[in-house]
Protein backbone atom coordinates (compact mmCIF):
# COMPACT_ATOMS: atom_id res chain seq x y z
CA UNK A 1 0.00 0.00 0.00
CA UNK A 2 1.01 3.11 -0.90
CA UNK A 3 1.29 6.43 1.19
CA UNK A 4 0.76 9.86 -0.73
CA UNK A 5 2.40 12.55 0.46
CA UNK A 6 1.10 16.41 -0.24
CA UNK A 7 3.66 16.08 -3.57
CA UNK A 8 1.85 13.53 -5.21
CA UNK A 9 4.93 11.71 -5.23
CA UNK A 10 4.59 8.20 -3.11
CA UNK A 11 6.52 6.54 -0.76
CA UNK A 12 6.30 2.82 0.43
CA UNK A 13 7.16 2.31 3.29
CA UNK A 14 9.81 -0.08 5.16
CA UNK A 15 8.05 -3.36 6.54
CA UNK A 16 8.40 -4.13 9.88
CA UNK A 17 9.50 0.29 10.91
CA UNK A 18 8.26 1.65 13.11
CA UNK A 19 6.24 5.02 12.00
CA UNK A 20 5.27 6.58 9.00
CA UNK A 21 7.62 8.12 6.06
CA UNK A 22 8.55 11.93 6.95
CA UNK A 23 7.19 14.09 4.92
CA UNK A 24 10.39 15.55 3.06
CA UNK A 25 8.83 17.80 0.22
CA UNK A 26 9.02 21.16 2.22
CA UNK A 27 12.52 20.58 3.26
CA UNK A 28 15.35 22.79 2.17
CA UNK A 29 16.92 20.98 -1.52
CA UNK A 30 13.59 18.42 -1.41
CA UNK A 31 13.40 19.54 -5.03
CA UNK A 32 16.96 18.41 -5.66
CA UNK A 33 16.06 15.06 -5.33
CA UNK A 34 15.56 12.34 -7.29
CA UNK A 35 12.10 10.21 -6.81
CA UNK A 36 14.08 7.21 -5.00
CA UNK A 37 16.29 9.58 -3.46
CA UNK A 38 13.04 11.39 -2.18
CA UNK A 39 12.19 7.83 -1.19
CA UNK A 40 14.65 7.10 0.22
CA UNK A 41 14.71 10.38 2.67
CA UNK A 42 10.70 9.82 3.21
CA UNK A 43 11.26 5.97 4.67
CA UNK A 44 14.63 7.33 6.32
CA UNK A 45 12.95 9.98 7.93
CA UNK A 46 16.37 12.04 7.01
CA UNK A 47 16.23 15.40 5.75
CA UNK A 48 17.57 16.09 1.94
CA UNK A 49 20.67 18.25 3.48
CA UNK A 50 21.53 15.40 5.58
CA UNK A 51 21.05 12.93 2.68
CA UNK A 52 23.36 14.35 -0.11
CA UNK A 53 26.37 15.29 2.55
CA UNK A 54 26.16 11.46 4.00
CA UNK A 55 25.80 10.32 0.34
CA UNK A 56 29.21 12.83 -0.90
CA UNK A 57 30.69 11.63 2.16
CA UNK A 58 30.13 8.04 1.16
CA UNK A 59 31.53 8.27 -2.47
CA UNK A 60 34.50 10.75 -1.90
CA UNK A 61 35.75 8.28 1.10
CA UNK A 62 35.65 5.67 -1.35
CA UNK A 63 36.98 7.81 -4.12
CA UNK A 64 40.31 8.42 -1.28
CA UNK A 65 40.12 4.97 -0.21
CA UNK A 66 38.22 2.43 -2.63
CA UNK A 67 36.62 -0.05 -1.53
CA UNK A 68 35.09 -0.52 1.86
CA UNK A 69 32.32 -2.77 4.08
CA UNK A 70 28.97 -0.96 5.23
CA UNK A 71 30.75 -1.74 8.89
CA UNK A 72 33.30 1.28 7.82
CA UNK A 73 30.49 3.36 6.69
CA UNK A 74 28.55 2.87 10.02
CA UNK A 75 32.04 4.66 11.26
CA UNK A 76 31.97 7.42 8.98
CA UNK A 77 28.37 9.10 9.02
CA UNK A 78 27.36 10.47 12.49
CA UNK A 79 23.93 8.86 11.88
CA UNK A 80 22.08 6.22 13.29
CA UNK A 81 23.83 3.04 11.50
CA UNK A 82 20.92 1.45 10.92
CA UNK A 83 19.99 4.51 8.43
CA UNK A 84 24.20 4.40 7.54
CA UNK A 85 23.68 0.68 6.25
CA UNK A 86 20.15 1.34 4.41
CA UNK A 87 21.72 4.42 2.60
CA UNK A 88 25.13 2.51 1.96
CA UNK A 89 22.85 -0.52 0.63
CA UNK A 90 20.80 2.07 -1.71
CA UNK A 91 24.19 3.83 -3.05
CA UNK A 92 25.42 0.15 -4.13
CA UNK A 93 22.24 -0.51 -6.03
CA UNK A 94 22.52 2.78 -8.06
CA UNK A 95 26.11 1.89 -8.84
CA UNK A 96 27.34 3.77 -6.84
CA UNK A 97 29.51 2.13 -5.07
CA UNK A 98 31.07 -1.03 -5.56
CA UNK A 99 29.80 -4.35 -4.42
CA UNK A 100 32.56 -5.87 -3.37
CA UNK A 101 36.49 -5.70 -4.05
CA UNK A 102 36.35 -6.57 -7.87
CA UNK A 103 33.41 -4.90 -8.96
CA UNK A 104 34.08 -2.37 -11.85
CA UNK A 105 30.69 -1.60 -12.68
CA UNK A 106 30.16 1.45 -10.51
CA UNK A 107 30.08 4.84 -11.31
CA UNK A 108 30.47 8.19 -9.47
CA UNK A 109 27.03 10.25 -9.44
CA UNK A 110 27.22 13.25 -11.93
CA UNK A 111 25.94 15.76 -9.95
CA UNK A 112 28.28 15.17 -6.87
Amino acid sequence: MFDQLRTGKKVIPCPGRPGHPMDVSFLPMADQLQDDEFEVCCVLRMPPEVYFDSRRTLITNHRRQGFYRKSAAQKMLKIDVNKTGKLYDFCQSKGWLPKDEHDNSYHDPIDL
